[in-house]
């Protein structure tokens, strides 16, 4: 995949997955300052629930990163927070001018001086819900017991909800076919974040230390989108995705 590479469409694809909150999810909205509820979920102006693509793509790209450091070693990532430090994509850049290319997790997911070939939609719940409030007590942390007059209140969709999730991949060939030379380690990637949604899942929201947030995937379809013979092309590419990722 050659640095900058959005000047030219070679091949997308999108990706729907069914998930489902194995453990109450609350993906809060930020401390309320009126209403019934401390800390309520995030909801559409009709009060439907959702998760962010952005929560799940910053989910995601921390799982990346973590892979690719212990894959591929430390210096093979950024350092996202600090652009100009000595890890940092906009110091590198200044350093290897021509030279320079963005870090793999960067060229998946975006930074300081590329955009990002993944986009990840917000995820809206396809079966039934409900939302529960829970009353929570602060920890004191000196005599490890409750702190008085800590009670507080968390909003949270209850266990076994689907949602539809879509992922949309942009000039990065996930199953081959396009030639490229540097596309293995992001490939390497993609699929070990498509298996930790399918097999373990990720936790999403606020309190994933107790267990809150645990979600898993289902793979329900993927389609692959090419130019032939100047006309845009699609194919269901289900399967064969499915047994890449089972075999790898």
């Amino acid at each position: 995949m050659r640095y900058g590479d959005f000047d030219q469409f070679k091949v997308k694809y999108l990706i729907n997955l069914e998930l489902t909150n194995e453990s109450p999810l609350s993906i809060g909205m930020g401390k309320a300052l009126w209403g019934a509820v401390d800390n309520p979920i995030i909801k559409k102006m009709d009060g439907l629930p959702y998760i962010p693509g952005s929560s799940v793509k910053g989910v995601l790209r921390a799982e990346a990163e973590r892979y690719a450091r212990s894959v591929y070693g430390i210096n093979e990532v950024c350092d996202i927070l600090n652009p100009t430090g000595p890890q940092g994509e906009e110091r590198k850049q200044k350093d290897l001018g021509e030279k320079y290319e963005p870090c793999v997790i960067c060229r998946i997911f975006g930074g300081p001086t590329i955009a990002s070939h993944l986009t990840v939609y917000d995820a809206y719940p396809t079966s039934s819900y409900t939302i529960e409030v829970r009353r929570r007590v602060s920890i004191n942390r000196l005599t490890g017991g409750q702190h008085p007059g800590r009670l507080f209140e968390v909003e949270q969709v209850d266990p076994k909800v689907h949602w539809d999730l879509r992922l949309e991949i942009e000039n990065i060939d996930i199953i081959g076919g396009i030639e490229e030379n540097d596309n293995k380690r992001i490939k390497e990637i993609l699929n070990h974040l498509m298996r930790k949604i399918l097999i373990e899942g990720v936790a999403l929201g606020g309190k994933r230390s107790v267990g809150l947030g645990l979600v898993k995937g289902n793979l329900k379809g993927v389609k692959r989108f090419t130019i032939k013979d100047g006309k845009y092309f699609s194919e269901d590419v289900t399967e064969t995705y499915r047994k890449i990722l089972e075999a790898s």
